[in-house]
């Protein structure tokens, strides 16, 4: 046997299609700087969106969780 067909990652080598040519080519990245930013309703902190926020970003007041747990506590009193 050869060492191309004992060797599975030589075999898909060959068998690869270019990165131009594939549909499943990653999406070009965005720039930080270019994201949509706010300011923490608690500490005024400037954060930026993030992935996990995408499909509530509207509602997203805090930075982070002390500040929201920070923030409900001060508006509660």
């Amino acid at each position: 046997m050869s060492p191309a067909t004992t060797n599975p990652s030589a075999r898909n080598r060959a068998e690869r299609v270019p990165r131009q040519a594939r549909s499943d080519a990653p999406a070009p990245r965005v720039r930080k700087a270019d994201l949509p930013s706010k300011t923490c309703a608690v500490c005024g902190h400037p954060f930026s969106w993030r992935k996990k926020w995408r499909t509530d970003w509207d509602r997203v007041k805090y930075c982070s969780a002390k500040c929201r747990s920070r923030g409900t506590r001060e508006t509660t009193t």
